[in-house]
């Protein structure tokens, strides 16, 4: 599913942001990427949604080569791979169906289907009964629950989620990882970067990828070494 295969991604400063990282996820797994903040974990999914190039190496999702890729066809990679920002990036002044039927319609899901399908999502995400409320009034892990079906819209195969659960309480967090477990056992490929060692361990099931200064260091499954 993702292949990065000695991978070094170089921006203006002296240092790399990743240097020289090979790992392999199969379709299917629940992967937690930590490190330290700075670590290279955004880097990371950055790269495997192909809103970066890698300085060097080559990166595969889902077939997709980051070296053979064209710039014009990325839209198809995007259109498997659903992306979750610890900020929500949610739309204002929308209600929470405004804010998945807009997706939708973005990726040119037809007019009859829009409502029903944004339905379809909103019980998924357990938000169905606030369809209608508007995103400000909503709390952080609601809104949380509504960047998830966003992320779900195009039915992606892989799921790559940034700190989601770096803003919320201790009752939202365990609610979007319950949500994220359901969404892994349905099929879909999850990467989650989190520097949160708790929500690691409470999840001991997952593959593990530890970061340091752009390195990967830990590969081991099991828990973080710092």
């Amino acid at each position: 599913m993702i292949k990065f295969t000695s991978v070094t991604k170089r921006y203006s400063e002296p240092e790399p942001a990743l240097k020289d990282v090979t790992f392999n996820l199969e379709a299917g797994q629940f992967s937690f990427m930590t490190g330290h903040s700075g670590s290279g974990k955004s880097t990371v999914l950055k790269l495997a949604h192909m809103a970066e190039r890698p300085t060097l190496g080559d990166i595969f999702v889902n077939g997709f080569s980051s070296k053979r890729t064209a710039r014009r066809d990325i839209w198809k990679l995007r259109r498997q791979v659903g992306f979750i920002f610890q900020d929500f990036r949610l739309l204002p002044n929308r209600t929470v169906l405004e804010n998945i039927a807009f997706v939708l319609e973005v990726i040119n899901t037809p007019s009859k289907e829009i409502k029903e399908r944004s339905r379809i999502l909103l019980n998924k995400v357990q938000l169905e009964a606030k369809s209608d409320r508007m995103i400000e009034d909503l709390s952080g892990g609601e809104q949380q629950q509504v960047a998830i079906g966003r992320a779900l819209a195009g039915n992606p195969v892989l799921l790559l989620a940034d700190e989601p659960t770096g803003n919320l309480d201790t009752e939202s967090t365990k609610n979007i990882m319950d949500l994220f477990w359901s969404i892994n056992q349905s099929g879909t490929t999850v990467l989650m970067a989190t520097h949160d060692l708790n929500l690691i361990q409470d999840h001991p099931q997952a593959r593990l990828l530890e970061l340091h200064s752009g390195k990967l260091i830990n590969d081991s499954g099991i828990k973080a070494s710092y």
